[in-house]
């Protein structure tokens, strides 16, 4: 078969829509530059950003807010006539209400210490020094331990708030006066006079609590002191 020429001009076609598709193939591929001014105002690329974690803030303890006056009467009248010295040694042992558990159950393993060989293993107790002295007072130490949500209360109550606990306690004692229920004895010298002008019923204590006090402080301030000073007295036991 003899070659065929294409026409001249159809030959011009067809090689102008070679070129045309080869241009179309570049095109494709890679994108013209941007001009000078185009670069100038596109925005710079984003860059996708983590979320900056919040700052870790501290929680805010609660507000304490105060028993009622009865409330207060209630938690302090099982220690109200206790004496002055361990009236102390109570308040301050509720406010480490895991540690009076801790001591109640060595107390019960070391049953055969007694006196001085029991104060001085309980001193190499991690305790505060209430807790290793209320020791030497087992039935105070049951009635603690024995009521852990009561100890609690009390403990939490005197430490935010230790005015108006011994106020509270100052109205018991009022009362078990008024009623011939607190009297001297062959073991405790009770003294009454009346409150001091600038009276601070726990002076030692930094309260938390700022409010309006729930027990104004009554006008004639009760002590009790044991008659050997040495020898600190409970209602249930006294202990040297």
């Amino acid at each position: 078969m003899k070659n065929q020429r294409l026409p001249v001009p159809r030959l011009l076609a067809i090689s102008l829509c070679i070129g045309a598709l080869a241009i179309a193939g570049c095109d494709k591929a890679t994108p013209p530059a941007p001009t000078t001014e185009q670069a100038v105002s596109m925005p710079p690329p984003t860059v996708p950003q983590t979320p900056a974690a919040a700052p870790a803030t501290a929680p805010v303890p609660a507000a304490y807010t105060p028993p009622s006056a009865e409330q207060l009467y209630q938690l302090v009248a099982p220690i109200a006539l206790y004496s002055d010295k361990l009236v102390a040694q109570v308040l301050a042992g509720a406010t480490y209400p895991e540690q009076i558990t801790a001591a109640h159950d060595w107390l019960a393993q070391n049953q055969s210490l007694k006196a001085g060989p029991l104060a001085d293993a309980a001193n190499q107790q991690p305790w505060d020094p209430s807790v290793k002295s209320l020791t030497a007072f087992r039935p105070v130490l049951d009635q603690l331990a024995g009521n852990i949500p009561w100890t609690e209360s009390l403990g939490k109550a005197y430490y935010n708030d230790p005015a108006d606990v011994m106020n509270a306690i100052q109205v018991m004692r009022q009362r078990a006066s008024s009623a011939g229920r607190l009297k001297n004895n062959n073991r405790i010298r009770v003294a009454s006079a009346a409150t001091p002008q600038n009276y601070a019923p726990a002076p030692d204590m930094q309260p938390v609590y700022a409010g309006p006090a729930v027990i104004e402080p009554p006008p004639q301030l009760i002590t009790i002191e044991p008659v050997q000073p040495d020898v600190v007295t409970c209602r249930a036991t006294t202990r040297r």
